[in-house]
């Protein structure tokens, strides 16, 4: 038998297209999201602006191949969520040295 019913009918793909298949349909997504009903941020391929909330305690990089956590002193990680030994245990008092590279030096809070 031909499929001649149009699959995307009564399916909604959120931020993207649809595309009729044989008894099933497919969500094409726009650039920057995924899921079965594009319902969901891409944030390894999009830029920071995108997905402020990818790096956790650092600062955002765009770069080539997506985003970039380059981290403060005291955390560690893809996403800089993990605490290292170095960490400062109250950034609203000691904040966090201007240079980010050393514990000495002007401090400013974060």
């Amino acid at each position: 038998t031909i499929d001649t019913e149009d699959n995307c009918i009564g399916h909604s793909c959120e931020n993207g297209g649809c595309v009729d298949g044989v008894d099933s349909y497919i969500c094409m997504c726009s650039a920057g999201w995924m899921g079965h009903v594009c319902q969901e941020k891409d944030c390894e391929t999009r830029e920071c602006e995108w997905c402020p909330e990818t790096c956790i305690k650092s600062s955002c990089r765009n770069g080539p191949t997506g985003i970039t956590c380059e981290c403060i002193a005291g955390y560690t990680g893809v996403k800089c969520n993990i605490t290292t030994s170095l960490a400062i245990s109250d950034p609203l008092v000691y904040g966090v040295p201007e240079s980010g590279l050393s514990l000495s030096g002007k401090f400013e809070t974060i």
